[in-house]
């Protein structure tokens, strides 16, 4: 086996020639995309109903409740921000991804869905360390829903140009040690293939 050549269930690494690029696909839960699915069609038929309330459909014939109104232009803006965020998480089971990248003088990391996404690079001299920690809890992971949507309990956390970026959330413990000890093997290799060469520059100087 090359180097750097490794096999994990959550993850997959392809050699470049411009250098190791690793893909980490969403995980697949059916009961996830059920549940984000469900609500989806509850936010949906919502929607719809609060259109036709400001439409007048739903209102009986010569009866214009004006002071309802403004309330229901309210609930319309937070069931539009809501089902937005739905879809968004229903989108990112479906299709989303990240790609960790490491070139001979960057690294980068990238979240997408089917393509469409954000992008982040380094230069491997700021990168100041790639490890594997534990997931941290955010109001849209509430823990007492974790048992039922099926996250595992660790991240890869980037430490690089003064910030701290977070990926592969809800990895398992070991995939995530996996990884972060794939990425960083890879970079360390580059990084000193790069020491080496300004070394070999400054003296023929």
């Amino acid at each position: 086996m090359e180097r750097n050549e490794c096999w994990n269930p959550a993850f997959w690494a392809t050699r470049e020639p411009e250098g190791l690029r690793v893909t980490v696909p969403v995980k697949s839960e059916r009961f996830r995309s059920l549940l984000n699915l469900v609500w989806l069609l509850v936010w949906a038929g919502a929607e719809v109903a609060i259109v036709l309330v400001l439409l007048g459909a739903l209102r009986p014939p010569g009866f214009v409740p004006y002071d309802s109104l403004p309330l229901a232009g309210v609930f319309l803006a937070i069931f539009t921000v809501g089902g937005g965020f739905v879809l968004w998480r229903w989108l990112w089971g479906m299709g989303g991804r990240e790609t960790f990248f490491v070139a001979r003088d960057s690294f980068s990391a990238r979240r997408e869905i089917w393509g469409i996404g954000r992008s982040r690079t380094f230069d491997l001299e700021d990168v100041r360390s790639v490890r594997a920690g534990r997931l941290k809890y955010r109001v849209i992971y509430p823990s007492w829903g974790r048992m039922f949507i099926g996250h595992d309990e660790s991240e890869i956390v980037i430490d690089g140009a003064g910030r701290t970026h977070a990926y592969g959330k809800g990895l398992a413990e070991s995939e995530a040690r996996d990884l972060a000890d794939l990425l960083l093997e890879e970079m360390g290799f580059h990084y000193h293939n790069q020491l080496v060469s300004k070394a070999g520059s400054a003296s023929l100087i």
